[in-house]
C-alpha cells in the first residue's frame, strides 16, 4: 500500500517545463524580431565608407550615383583658391549653400582681405584623408583631416607667406542644389 500512496510526479512537470520553456523561446524570438526589425528601420547607417555608398532613406534600394568625396573636395578647394586669389566674395559664396555658416565666415573674412586690398594667391590645401560617411542623392557628409600648405597674402607690391597650419579634421556637409554640390556646413 505505501507503493500505491506515492505521487506521480513525473509527466505534469515534464509538460510543464516544456510549456515554460516553449513560452521563453516564443519571448526571445519577439525580442530579437523587434530588436532587428527597430535596428535596420534606419536606411543610412551612421557611418560607410567610400567603397559602399549607403542607401538612401528617401528609397533604401537607391544606391546613389555622384561624386566621390575627394572629388568634391578638389573642386571646392580649386574653386575656392580661384576665389581668394581673385579676391571675389561673390564667387567664393556660390560654393556654399544658402544660408551656411561657414559660408558666411569665409566670404565675410574675403570681403574684409579685399577691402585692404589683399588678396591670397596660391591657396593650397593638403588632404590627408577624406571618406564619405553618408551618402544620398542629394547630400554627402565628408570626414576630412586636411591642412593648409601653401599660400600668399599678396597687396600687389609685397608678399608674404601663409604659414603650413596643422592638420585638423572636420565633417564637411554638401547639398545637391540646382545640380552643384554646394558645402552647407564645416563642424
Amino acid at each position: 500500500m505505501r507503493h500505491a500512496a506515492r505521487r506521480r510526479t513525473g509527466p505534469p512537470v515534464v509538460a510543464l517545463l516544456a510549456v515554460l520553456a516553449s513560452a521563453v523561446l516564443v519571448a526571445a524570438a519577439v525580442v530579437v524580431t523587434g530588436v532587428v526589425s527597430s535596428s535596420t528601420s534606419e536606411a543610412v547607417p551612421r557611418y560607410a565608407s567610400a567603397d559602399a555608398p549607403v542607401a538612401s532613406p528617401e528609397d533604401p534600394l537607391d544606391v546613389p550615383r555622384g561624386p566621390d568625396g575627394l572629388d568634391m573636395l578638389r573642386a571646392f578647394d580649386e574653386a575656392r583658391s580661384r576665389a581668394w586669389a581673385e579676391g571675389d566674395p561673390a564667387a567664393l559664396e556660390r560654393l556654399y549653400a544658402p544660408g551656411s555658416a561657414a559660408g558666411a565666415a569665409d566670404v565675410a573674412m574675403l570681403t574684409r582681405y579685399a577691402e585692404r586690398g589683399l588678396r591670397v594667391e596660391g591657396l593650397r590645401t593638403q588632404v590627408l584623408s577624406a571618406e564619405v560617411r553618408r551618402a544620398t542623392p542629394v547630400r554627402r557628409v565628408l570626414a576630412v583631416t586636411d591642412r593648409v600648405v601653401g599660400g600668399a597674402v599678396t597687396d600687389g607690391q609685397t608678399s608674404e607667406a601663409l604659414p603650413v597650419d596643422a592638420a585638423t579634421t572636420h565633417r564637411m556637409t554638401w547639398r545637391l542644389v540646382d545640380g552643384d554640390w554646394l558645402l552647407t556646413s564645416v563642424r
